[in-house]
């Protein structure tokens, strides 16, 4: 199981540096508060 989860979090970490930078005007977007209210 453990090397199971090394390879998905493996694949995924390369899948994620591959990406692009989201915009900048995503930056506060799905950002919630303690009081799980939305903030942005």
């Amino acid at each position: 199981i453990e090397k199971e989860n090394k390879q998905h979090v493996h694949e995924a970490t390369k899948q994620a540096e591959a990406s692009p930078y989201p915009d900048p005007s995503e930056t506060y977007t799905h950002v919630y508060d303690q009081e799980g209210e939305k903030n942005a």
